[in-house]
């Protein structure tokens, strides 16, 4: 059972199958999430409860109330990030403005909510978060117009990734419901076996990616990244990212990120990805 809590939460949590050249290059605020994630899951893990979904996402908010200033700091800097440093007075405006903690708390809420309504409940406060912020962007003058670079949508992979792992949940949860459970070894299984059958998608998705990073120009480089990356062998990281100890996870991402540095060093890509990581 410990498996399987630790290999859905990571799943749910931490999303770590993305796969492109810029892997590096996360925001302040992803980096937090996953440090609060990895904590849930270590602490799940010592006490060997099995909570659902639900519990579990509580959990990752609970910790992000108890360090909420790191939450907001987060949250800033990625905001200088994307609009840039003479920008800001206007971020931290907008840090001001949207209420986080009150997000928090009406997605705490929304997670206790009767599971007939749940789904609908926490698309309501995201979409209330959403508004929120597109109207303290304006109240602080943070239009696009404004930015040294356009807000960033989800990534190719990132919605690759999502997509993968949304099947998966749903092949658990019925499962479960069909009073046969999914077994330790089940679950990893399945997800490799998902990841080997969107192979294609994952090197269109890494060229997609690599290109709205580092520009048009970039295309034969970028074509030779997605082209040369041994998937197969991140596929392989990816299980023993989830089906490890803490200290062979680490070297299981570690090992990730270096192959796809080398990768990118060999198409040519490293130069962008220093500059990338200036701009950081």
């Amino acid at each position: 059972m410990k498996k399987i809590l630790k290999n859905t939460l990571a799943a749910i949590l931490l999303a770590g199958i993305a796969i492109h050249v810029t892997a590096a290059a996360q925001s302040k605020y992803e980096i937090l999430r996953k440090q609060v994630a990895t904590e849930v899951m270590q602490e799940m893990q010592a006490s060997g409860t099995s909570p659902n979904e639900a519990e579990i996402s509580q959990r990752v908010i609970a910790k992000l109330r108890t360090r909420q200033n790191e939450y907001s700091d987060a949250m800033k800097e990625d905001c200088i990030r994307d609009y840039g440093k003479a920008n800001q007075k206007q971020c931290q405006c907008f840090i001001n403005k949207v209420d986080y903690n009150a997000h928090l708390a009406r997605m705490e809420k929304a997670l206790n909510a009767d599971p007939k309504i749940r789904a609908a409940e926490v698309e309501k406060a995201q979409q209330l978060r959403q508004e929120q912020e597109m109207t303290a962007i304006k109240a602080c003058d943070l239009s696009i117009a404004h930015s040294q670079e356009t807000p960033k949508a989800s990534s190719k992979t990132d919605l690759l990734t999502k997509t993968i792992i949304g099947e998966l949940l749903q092949q658990a949860k019925s499962a479960e419901a069909s009073g046969k459970p999914l077994t330790e070894t089940q679950i990893p299984q399945m997800l490799a076996d998902k990841l080997h059958t969107h192979l294609a998608d994952f090197k269109q998705a890494s060229k997609e990616d690599c290109l709205s990073t580092f520009g048009s120009d970039k295309k034969s480089e970028c074509q030779c990244f997605a082209d040369k990356l041994d998937y197969e062998a991140q596929f392989s990281l990816v299980i023993k990212t989830l089906e490890g100890e803490p200290q062979a996870q680490k070297k299981a991402r570690q090992a990730r990120q270096q192959a796809i540095m080398t990768t990118g060093k060999a198409c040519g890509l490293s130069a962008s990805i220093a500059k990338a990581k200036k701009q950081k």
